[in-house]
Parts: C-alpha cells; structure tokens; sequence
C-alpha cells in the first residue's frame, strides 16, 4: 500500500510491503505504530500504483535493508476455456457393419457376425455389441494405461463408459483382435489386417461327434498373428414380395 508518512514524524511517502492491512481511514502512518517497520518499501510521490516494471526496492534481509532489483508485472491472462465436446450423434445413425473372415475357433465372433452401436465411451466413441454374440468392438486410446497406442479392439467385456484409457481395467491389452487406429468414429470398413488370436486346429476325437481346438506343438496360444478380416455394411433386406393378383371371376 502507498503511505504518505509511515511514521507520522514527516517520512518521504512510499510504496509498502507489509504483514498488516492498512488502515482505511488515517491519513498517514497507515499501519498506526508510529514507526516504519516493513519488509519492503520504494519511495514514491505516485498514488496511483507502484512502479511497475524492474525498480530498486529497499527490502529488509538478515536485520537491515538493502537494495534488491523486484519486478511488478501484470498477470499472464487465464486461457481461455477450451470449447465443449461436441455431442455424439444419436444412436441411432451409427450404422451397424457385419465383420467377416474370422478361422473356425473364433468364428463366433468374427465371422459373419452382426455388430450394432449399443452406447458410446467416454471419449465419445461408439461401441457396438455382436447381435448373436456376447462380444464387443470398441476404441480405446491406450490399452493398458501406460502409453500404447489407440486401437479398435474385439473383447469380450462391454468397455467401460466412464474409463478415459484401459477400458476393461484390467491394466493389460487383453482382447481377440484388435487393429491399430486413431479414427475413433468407427473401426475401419473394407477388408483389413488385424491382430487376431489364434485360429486354433479343430480335431475330432474318433468315434465321438465331439469336437475340440487344439493347439499345434509350439503354438503360443497367447500369440497375436495377422489375419484379413472384412467390415461391411449389412445387406438391406429384399423388399416384400407384391400381392398377388386376384383370381380371375369363375
């Protein structure tokens, strides 16, 4: 605060720094001690405002005052807020697609297997559930939480809605497929080359109807390997078939 005479005894006024709130109705000596106990003063006709810029003060340091260069400058303006998200469109325009070309062991879930939007995540992405199957196809921009990069997975667990990363929170990239993408509005149409797990061998056991995957020797069942698989729009169904025309009168 600006003082005009800190002591009261005739002071040159000047421009404080000091622990107590001045007095709003002295006239001087504005801390009403009768002294001038500061940590900082600069002498100062100027009522207006201390002097901004780079000014030599008088700052108390180890029991006496000395000359110290400070600085007042303006506060950098906030940023300003960033704007909303924009909204998910309704659901109901985000078309479903048929994902074809999956082997036999995951067949029921890629192969031939219907995929509808159920509902979106957090980072306003869609994810679709497989309409004859308890599967998934979701974006997540980091599979594990510790930096991996987004990808369209195959999981079968719905994907957390509130969840920015890791969205089975499982701390792991775990799923069936997955195929790498920073396009969040939809995982790739046309043929492309995931990461599937792996289309295990199917063998019949003799005199039984039973069969059972079984893995080659050496096979690393974790092991994800390239596959072509095909995302399509479902075919529109056929229109209904005209009446027929009516029998000639008799």
């Amino acid at each position: 605060y600006w003082d005009p005479d800190c002591n009261g005894a005739g002071e040159p006024a000047r421009w404080i720094v000091h622990a107590l709130a001045p007095s709003t109705t002295g006239a001087l000596d504005l801390d009403g001690d009768g002294q001038c106990v500061l940590a900082a003063y600069i002498d100062s006709e100027d009522s207006s405002s201390p002097p901004l810029g780079m000014s030599t003060w008088q700052v108390f340091c180890d029991g006496s005052f000395t000359d110290n260069d400070l600085t007042l400058a303006r506060p950098s303006p906030s940023p300003p807020p960033s704007p909303p998200a924009p909204p998910s469109p309704p659901l109901a325009t985000v078309l479903p697609f048929v994902i074809t070309g999956g082997c036999a062991s995951n067949s029921a879930v890629l192969d031939g297997v219907e995929y509808a939007a159920a509902g979106y995540t957090a980072s306003g992405a869609p994810y679709y559930r497989g309409s004859s199957s308890s599967s998934y196809i979701y974006w997540d921009p980091d599979c594990n939480g510790a930096g991996e990069p987004a990808r369209w997975i195959v999981h079968a667990l719905a994907p957390s809605t509130s969840a920015t990363s890791d969205l089975d929170g499982h701390g792991a990239c775990d799923y069936a497929a997955r195929i790498y993408s920073e396009d969040s509005s939809s995982p790739p149409l046309g043929t492309e080359t995931w990461q599937v797990g792996p289309c295990l061998p199917i063998l019949f056991i003799p005199g039984t109807a039973v069969a059972q995957l079984m893995p080659p020797p050496g096979w690393a069942t974790g092991t994800l390997t390239d596959k072509n698989l095909t995302l399509a729009r479902p075919s529109p169904l056929s229109p209904p078939s005209p009446p027929s025309p009516p029998s000639p009168p008799s």
